[in-house]
Protein backbone atom coordinates (compact mmCIF):
# COMPACT_ATOMS: atom_id res chain seq x y z
CA UNK A 1 0.00 0.00 0.00
CA UNK A 2 0.91 3.84 -0.40
CA UNK A 3 1.69 5.78 2.75
CA UNK A 4 -0.02 9.03 2.95
CA UNK A 5 2.16 11.18 5.18
CA UNK A 6 -0.06 14.03 5.06
CA UNK A 7 -3.21 14.98 2.81
CA UNK A 8 -5.05 18.59 3.13
CA UNK A 9 -8.15 19.65 1.23
CA UNK A 10 -9.12 22.68 0.46
CA UNK A 11 -10.97 23.09 -2.28
CA UNK A 12 -13.93 26.05 -1.99
CA UNK A 13 -12.84 27.11 1.64
CA UNK A 14 -13.04 30.48 2.54
CA UNK A 15 -10.62 32.19 5.54
CA UNK A 16 -13.24 33.74 7.45
CA UNK A 17 -11.10 36.98 7.93
CA UNK A 18 -11.28 37.16 3.92
CA UNK A 19 -14.17 37.02 2.12
CA UNK A 20 -14.35 40.90 1.40
CA UNK A 21 -11.15 40.89 -0.14
CA UNK A 22 -13.07 39.09 -2.97
CA UNK A 23 -9.95 36.67 -3.75
CA UNK A 24 -9.66 35.49 -6.54
CA UNK A 25 -7.65 31.85 -8.24
CA UNK A 26 -5.59 30.43 -8.70
CA UNK A 27 -6.49 28.25 -6.19
CA UNK A 28 -4.59 24.86 -4.07
CA UNK A 29 -7.12 22.40 -3.92
CA UNK A 30 -4.98 19.41 -2.23
CA UNK A 31 -1.71 19.02 -1.02
CA UNK A 32 -0.23 15.83 -0.67
CA UNK A 33 2.72 13.74 0.51
CA UNK A 34 3.07 10.44 -0.37
CA UNK A 35 5.55 7.06 -1.21
CA UNK A 36 4.52 5.53 -3.70
CA UNK A 37 4.41 1.28 -3.53
CA UNK A 38 3.13 -1.27 -5.65
CA UNK A 39 2.57 0.15 -9.41
CA UNK A 40 -0.24 -2.15 -9.67
CA UNK A 41 -2.18 0.38 -7.57
CA UNK A 42 -1.64 3.15 -9.87
CA UNK A 43 -3.00 3.69 -13.55
CA UNK A 44 -2.56 6.16 -16.31
CA UNK A 45 -5.15 9.20 -15.62
CA UNK A 46 -5.49 12.72 -16.24
CA UNK A 47 -7.32 15.84 -14.65
CA UNK A 48 -8.97 18.67 -15.42
CA UNK A 49 -6.17 20.39 -13.02
CA UNK A 50 -2.65 21.53 -12.98
CA UNK A 51 -0.30 19.56 -11.05
CA UNK A 52 3.20 20.29 -9.51
CA UNK A 53 5.70 17.08 -8.16
CA UNK A 54 8.48 17.80 -5.82
CA UNK A 55 9.90 14.24 -5.19
CA UNK A 56 12.14 14.41 -1.64
CA UNK A 57 13.74 11.39 -2.17
CA UNK A 58 13.40 7.76 -3.88
CA UNK A 59 14.03 7.22 -7.85
CA UNK A 60 11.50 5.93 -10.27
CA UNK A 61 10.06 6.86 -13.56
CA UNK A 62 7.41 9.40 -14.75
CA UNK A 63 5.32 8.12 -17.73
CA UNK A 64 3.65 11.07 -19.78
CA UNK A 65 1.74 11.08 -23.50
CA UNK A 66 3.80 7.87 -24.07
CA UNK A 67 7.03 8.85 -22.84
CA UNK A 68 8.71 7.51 -19.84
CA UNK A 69 11.20 9.99 -18.06
CA UNK A 70 13.78 8.69 -15.10
CA UNK A 71 12.85 10.64 -11.55
CA UNK A 72 14.94 11.17 -8.38
CA UNK A 73 15.09 12.82 -5.50
CA UNK A 74 14.92 16.87 -6.07
CA UNK A 75 13.40 16.37 -9.12
CA UNK A 76 10.29 19.02 -9.98
CA UNK A 77 8.25 17.93 -12.45
CA UNK A 78 4.89 19.84 -13.16
CA UNK A 79 2.03 17.92 -15.21
CA UNK A 80 -0.89 20.52 -17.32
CA UNK A 81 -4.56 19.64 -17.10
CA UNK A 82 -6.08 16.86 -18.92
CA UNK A 83 -2.35 15.27 -19.88
CA UNK A 84 -2.16 11.70 -19.39
CA UNK A 85 0.62 10.68 -16.72
CA UNK A 86 1.41 8.12 -14.17
CA UNK A 87 4.69 7.76 -11.80
CA UNK A 88 6.21 4.60 -10.23
CA UNK A 89 8.62 3.81 -7.51
CA UNK A 90 12.05 1.70 -8.05
CA UNK A 91 11.49 -1.18 -5.68
CA UNK A 92 14.49 -0.22 -4.19
CA UNK A 93 13.86 3.12 -3.08
CA UNK A 94 10.35 4.27 -3.45
CA UNK A 95 9.29 7.65 -4.17
CA UNK A 96 8.34 10.47 -1.42
CA UNK A 97 7.05 13.15 -3.02
CA UNK A 98 4.35 15.90 -2.61
CA UNK A 99 1.94 16.65 -4.85
CA UNK A 100 -0.29 20.52 -5.26
CA UNK A 101 -3.04 20.22 -7.44
CA UNK A 102 -3.86 23.49 -8.77
CA UNK A 103 -7.17 25.24 -10.33
CA UNK A 104 -8.58 27.80 -12.08
CA UNK A 105 -4.71 28.87 -12.89
CA UNK A 106 -4.84 31.14 -16.33
CA UNK A 107 -1.79 32.20 -18.07
CA UNK A 108 -2.09 34.54 -20.77
CA UNK A 109 -2.08 32.28 -24.22
CA UNK A 110 -2.43 29.50 -22.64
CA UNK A 111 -5.32 27.25 -21.73
CA UNK A 112 -6.30 26.96 -18.42
CA UNK A 113 -4.51 25.22 -15.69
CA UNK A 114 -1.42 25.02 -17.85
CA UNK A 115 1.92 26.13 -17.11
CA UNK A 116 3.49 26.54 -20.67
CA UNK A 117 2.82 25.15 -24.18
CA UNK A 118 4.31 21.64 -23.21
CA UNK A 119 2.21 19.17 -21.81
CA UNK A 120 5.07 17.97 -19.46
CA UNK A 121 7.73 19.95 -17.91
CA UNK A 122 10.91 18.57 -15.88
CA UNK A 123 13.65 20.66 -13.54
CA UNK A 124 16.34 18.68 -11.74
CA UNK A 125 17.55 20.59 -8.70
CA UNK A 126 20.86 19.03 -7.03
CA UNK A 127 19.26 19.31 -3.53
CA UNK A 128 16.77 20.31 -1.24
CA UNK A 129 18.53 24.06 -1.13
CA UNK A 130 15.99 26.02 -3.69
CA UNK A 131 13.45 27.73 -3.59
CA UNK A 132 10.24 25.72 -4.44
CA UNK A 133 11.11 22.91 -1.87
CA UNK A 134 11.38 26.38 0.85
CA UNK A 135 8.10 26.92 -0.34
CA UNK A 136 6.45 23.65 -0.12
CA UNK A 137 7.76 23.41 3.70
CA UNK A 138 5.82 26.96 4.54
CA UNK A 139 2.93 25.98 2.88
CA UNK A 140 2.43 22.19 4.90
CA UNK A 141 3.75 24.32 7.70
CA UNK A 142 0.53 26.98 7.48
CA UNK A 143 -1.71 23.73 7.09
CA UNK A 144 -0.49 22.16 10.00
CA UNK A 145 -0.94 24.90 12.60
CA UNK A 146 -4.08 26.61 10.83
CA UNK A 147 -3.58 29.79 11.99
CA UNK A 148 -5.14 33.19 11.31
CA UNK A 149 -5.13 33.78 7.93
CA UNK A 150 -3.20 30.45 6.94
CA UNK A 151 -5.20 30.02 3.50
CA UNK A 152 -4.48 33.93 2.81
CA UNK A 153 -0.71 32.90 3.25
CA UNK A 154 -1.13 29.80 1.33
CA UNK A 155 -1.97 31.04 -1.64
CA UNK A 156 -0.05 34.07 -1.48
CA UNK A 157 2.76 31.31 -1.21
CA UNK A 158 1.32 29.26 -4.00
CA UNK A 159 1.37 32.56 -6.23
CA UNK A 160 5.24 32.41 -5.49
CA UNK A 161 5.57 28.73 -6.41
CA UNK A 162 3.76 29.57 -9.46
CA UNK A 163 5.85 32.47 -10.30
CA UNK A 164 8.77 30.99 -10.05
CA UNK A 165 7.69 27.38 -12.15
CA UNK A 166 6.12 30.15 -15.16
CA UNK A 167 9.56 31.38 -15.06
CA UNK A 168 11.44 28.32 -14.77
CA UNK A 169 9.44 27.09 -18.02
CA UNK A 170 8.67 30.12 -19.80
CA UNK A 171 12.36 31.55 -20.76
CA UNK A 172 12.20 33.77 -23.90
CA UNK A 173 12.37 32.33 -27.55
CA UNK A 174 16.06 31.40 -28.28
CA UNK A 175 17.27 32.14 -31.66
CA UNK A 176 18.35 29.41 -34.17
CA UNK A 177 21.93 29.96 -33.67
CA UNK A 178 20.99 28.64 -29.73
CA UNK A 179 18.74 26.57 -31.11
CA UNK A 180 21.50 25.19 -32.67
CA UNK A 181 24.00 24.46 -30.09
CA UNK A 182 20.97 23.55 -28.03
CA UNK A 183 20.45 20.48 -30.45
CA UNK A 184 23.81 19.80 -30.86
CA UNK A 185 24.61 19.87 -27.20
CA UNK A 186 21.70 17.16 -26.71
CA UNK A 187 22.43 15.19 -29.81
CA UNK A 188 26.22 15.01 -28.63
CA UNK A 189 24.90 13.79 -24.93
CA UNK A 190 23.45 10.97 -26.17
CA UNK A 191 26.12 9.77 -28.45
CA UNK A 192 28.54 10.23 -25.49
CA UNK A 193 25.71 7.94 -23.65
CA UNK A 194 25.65 5.42 -26.48
CA UNK A 195 29.34 5.22 -26.75
CA UNK A 196 29.77 4.36 -22.94
CA UNK A 197 27.27 2.42 -22.77
CA UNK A 198 26.28 0.14 -25.81
CA UNK A 199 26.69 -3.22 -23.64
CA UNK A 200 23.94 -2.22 -21.89
CA UNK A 201 19.97 -2.41 -22.21
CA UNK A 202 19.62 0.74 -24.04
CA UNK A 203 15.76 1.85 -25.51
CA UNK A 204 14.78 4.90 -27.11
CA UNK A 205 12.91 5.99 -23.79
CA UNK A 206 15.93 5.60 -21.91
CA UNK A 207 17.66 7.86 -24.26
CA UNK A 208 14.67 10.68 -24.06
CA UNK A 209 14.75 10.54 -20.44
CA UNK A 210 18.19 11.58 -20.31
CA UNK A 211 17.96 14.67 -22.25
CA UNK A 212 13.91 15.02 -21.51
CA UNK A 213 12.90 15.09 -24.97
CA UNK A 214 10.41 13.02 -26.64
CA UNK A 215 10.93 10.32 -28.81
CA UNK A 216 9.72 12.20 -32.24
CA UNK A 217 12.10 15.41 -31.63
CA UNK A 218 15.51 13.20 -30.47
CA UNK A 219 15.07 10.44 -33.41
CA UNK A 220 14.80 14.12 -35.51
CA UNK A 221 17.62 16.01 -34.06
CA UNK A 222 19.87 13.05 -33.73
CA UNK A 223 19.46 12.50 -37.41
CA UNK A 224 19.88 15.69 -38.38
CA UNK A 225 23.38 16.16 -36.28
CA UNK A 226 24.50 12.57 -37.39
CA UNK A 227 22.85 11.95 -40.18
CA UNK A 228 21.30 8.52 -38.51
CA UNK A 229 18.88 7.73 -36.06
CA UNK A 230 20.06 7.35 -32.00
CA UNK A 231 18.50 3.58 -32.59
CA UNK A 232 20.60 3.19 -35.41
CA UNK A 233 23.82 4.48 -34.40
CA UNK A 234 23.29 2.26 -31.05
CA UNK A 235 23.11 -1.24 -33.44
CA UNK A 236 26.20 0.71 -35.73
CA UNK A 237 28.34 1.27 -32.31
CA UNK A 238 27.25 -3.01 -31.75
CA UNK A 239 28.52 -4.03 -34.43
CA UNK A 240 31.38 -2.35 -34.85
CA UNK A 241 32.84 -3.36 -31.68
CA UNK A 242 31.14 -7.03 -32.79
CA UNK A 243 33.76 -7.26 -35.54
CA UNK A 244 36.61 -6.17 -33.75
CA UNK A 245 36.10 -9.08 -31.12
CA UNK A 246 35.46 -11.47 -34.03
CA UNK A 247 38.88 -10.21 -35.52
CA UNK A 248 40.88 -9.95 -32.60
CA UNK A 249 40.04 -12.46 -29.91
CA UNK A 250 38.81 -16.28 -29.79
CA UNK A 251 35.53 -15.42 -27.89
CA UNK A 252 32.32 -17.40 -28.93
CA UNK A 253 30.11 -15.75 -31.33
CA UNK A 254 27.52 -16.27 -28.30
CA UNK A 255 29.86 -14.62 -26.03
CA UNK A 256 30.39 -12.00 -28.26
CA UNK A 257 26.66 -11.28 -29.01
CA UNK A 258 26.21 -10.54 -24.46
CA UNK A 259 29.17 -8.86 -24.92
CA UNK A 260 28.32 -6.14 -27.14
CA UNK A 261 24.66 -5.87 -26.09
CA UNK A 262 22.50 -8.00 -27.67
CA UNK A 263 21.01 -10.81 -25.32
CA UNK A 264 20.18 -13.13 -28.16
CA UNK A 265 22.95 -14.65 -30.33
CA UNK A 266 19.92 -15.64 -33.03
CA UNK A 267 19.12 -11.93 -34.32
CA UNK A 268 22.41 -10.70 -33.32
CA UNK A 269 23.74 -12.74 -36.33
CA UNK A 270 20.93 -12.00 -38.18
CA UNK A 271 21.44 -8.31 -37.79
CA UNK A 272 25.15 -9.08 -38.28
CA UNK A 273 24.58 -10.68 -41.70
CA UNK A 274 21.94 -7.76 -42.79
CA UNK A 275 24.73 -4.94 -42.40
CA UNK A 276 28.04 -6.79 -43.17
CA UNK A 277 26.47 -9.49 -45.76
CA UNK A 278 28.28 -12.04 -44.00
CA UNK A 279 27.56 -14.31 -41.18
CA UNK A 280 29.61 -13.66 -37.85
CA UNK A 281 31.46 -17.24 -38.79
CA UNK A 282 32.32 -15.86 -41.90
CA UNK A 283 33.31 -12.78 -41.15
CA UNK A 284 35.74 -14.04 -38.45
CA UNK A 285 36.93 -16.68 -41.47
CA UNK A 286 36.99 -14.19 -43.84
CA UNK A 287 39.61 -12.08 -41.65
CA UNK A 288 41.70 -14.55 -40.68
CA UNK A 289 42.30 -15.58 -44.69
CA UNK A 290 42.88 -11.82 -45.51
CA UNK A 291 45.73 -11.80 -42.61
CA UNK A 292 47.27 -14.88 -43.42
Amino acid sequence: MSKFYAYYYIGNQQDGNSQDLNYQQPKLLSMTKIQNEDPKEHSVHLHPHLEIFYFESGQGSFFVNNNTYQVRAHDLIVVNAQTLHEQYSSIETPLVYYCLAIDNLKISNLEKNCISTQPYNQHRFENKNNPIYRFIQTILSELKTQKLGYLLQIHGILNQILVEISRMFNSPDITQPQLAIKNRNTAKIVKQYIDANYNQDITLDKLCSLVYVSKAALTSLFKEIYGISAMRYLTKVRLSQAQFLLRDTDMSITEISIRVGFNNPTYFSELFSKHLFLTPSEYRQHEKTKNK
